[in-house]
């Protein structure tokens, strides 16, 4: 939605129009289940990766229960066209969206990108274990700061690797 309106007011649509949100999701799903189904009947691809942003790096934009009465109807609608294809879904999510996160493995989501260390990976890996895969993961903002030497920034991925 932020896509065709301001973010701001695409914020404030969903707290003062949520009905036409819903109408809005549910029409662009109906358009992604149909360029997903020509994508895989002719590109024949082994995933396909759908972005979605639900928060910034210390909250989610809306409410987890905004998210599954405006959004989570179209999504696995829009997933469920994918795996019944035998097709993998990867959902791309920056930011934080631990809330809903097993929800969305649930819906047969393979993989998501990228895992932002505001999620807590490691203890969702153990609250999700093998349902779904995480891509990232990485405190990148410790391995971008000047003063990390080589040996931590390996150190922190080995450690990652290890909690993942």
């Amino acid at each position: 939605m932020f896509s065709v309106m301001e973010f701001q007011d695409a914020l404030c649509a969903l707290l003062d129009e949520p009905e036409e949100c819903y109408y809005f999701f549910s029409t662009v799903a109906d358009h992604k289940v149909r360029l997903y189904q020509y994508l895989i009947k002719y590109y024949k691809p082994d995933i396909l990766i759908m972005h979605d942003d639900y928060g910034s790096s210390g909250s989610m934009f809306m409410s987890p229960n905004s998210w599954r009465e405006l959004i989570k109807p179209h999504l696995q609608r829009v997933i469920n066209c994918i795996p019944d294809a035998g097709v993998l879904y990867e959902h791309h999510c920056c930011g934080y969206f631990a809330p809903i996160l097993g929800e969305i493995a649930d819906m047969w989501c393979s993989t998501t990108n990228t895992m932002h260390i505001s999620n807590h990976p490691k203890k969702l890996k153990k609250e999700i274990g093998h349902k779904m895969c995480f891509v990232g993961g990485f405190d990148t903002q410790y391995m971008d700061t000047p003063k990390t030497t080589e040996a931590q920034i390996r150190e922190s991925i080995d450690q990652t690797i290890d909690d993942l």
